[in-house]
């Protein structure tokens, strides 16, 4: 099988701020700033570096959501069924 070996980086202080080595790879960003997706595939004895990808992330417009909560959104159509 594959093998996944991801990095995620602060570029703005170049630092790593999270690895994962399963794919989906769903880091927490904890901070608002600049940050690249780096990805290297590894299948049998070969190794890719792939593309990165840059993206920015801006800073909650609610604040912070209190610790040790969690919470979800769920859409759904009612028995009538979903207009256009």
């Amino acid at each position: 099988g594959w093998s996944y070996s991801w990095r995620l980086r602060n570029t703005g202080t170049n630092t790593v701020v999270a690895t994962g080595a399963t794919n989906p790879f769903t880091p927490n960003i904890s901070a608002a700033g600049d940050y690249k997706a780096e990805l290297d595939v590894t299948k049998t004895i070969f190794t890719v570096p792939t593309e990165t990808a840059t993206f920015h992330v801006l800073p909650s417009a609610c604040g912070t959501l209190p610790t040790g909560r969690n919470m979800g959104i769920q859409y759904y159509c009612p028995a009538a069924g979903c207009g256009t």
